[in-house]
């Protein structure tokens, strides 16, 4: 689907006319997004995150723009005692 050699595609969502394919690349650095033709040509990276994960991407309706979930994923635990 994608020409892409490094890195780690941890996500994709076609666009509803079914035009463009957007996909989430996970580099060293963080993710990305990256949206390509249908065929995988014409790559165009859409976001440039650093120390981020890219969760989701979704396209709106009109096939022209992307909602992109990220953030940092967090494994804190918090331990409360004596709660009335």
């Amino acid at each position: 689907m994608t020409r892409f050699t490094d890195g780690r595609l941890t996500a994709h969502a076609w666009s509803p006319d079914g035009t463009k394919l957007a996909v989430v690349r996970r580099m060293n650095d963080g993710g990305s997004v990256w949206v390509t033709g249908p065929d995988g040509s014409r790559p165009v990276q859409v976001t440039q995150l650093t120390s981020t994960d890219v969760f989701s991407v979704r396209w709106m309706p009109d096939s022209r723009r992307l909602v992109v979930s990220a953030g940092k994923l967090s494994r804190d635990v918090v331990l409360i005692r004596s709660f009335r």
